[in-house]
């Protein structure tokens, strides 16, 4: 969705009419003439399934390692001065 916005929104450029205000603008109007018809569904639902899992798993490892390196070397009381 994200893609076609902001394609819609570069091609609107310097030498055509501008059809759209802003991003949101943008937005309703091709929801409104496309009818979410941007990807196939199963495209979609392949993506989340890859998608998904590893998200989980970097959000997961960088907490881990967050409260790793807060307990093995906590912040000092008074902040840094430069």
């Amino acid at each position: 969705m994200i893609q076609v916005v902001r394609s819609r929104l570069q091609e609107q450029g310097h030498h055509s009419e501008k059809r759209y205000s802003g991003v949101v603008d943008c937005m309703k109007k091709v929801f409104q003439k496309e009818d979410f018809q941007f990807y196939p569904k199963c495209s979609t639902s392949t993506n989340l399934i890859r998608t998904i899992p590893a998200a989980i798993i970097i959000f997961t490892c960088f907490e881990m390692v967050h409260r790793f390196l807060f307990t093995m070397f906590p912040p000092e009381s008074q902040p840094l001065t430069l």
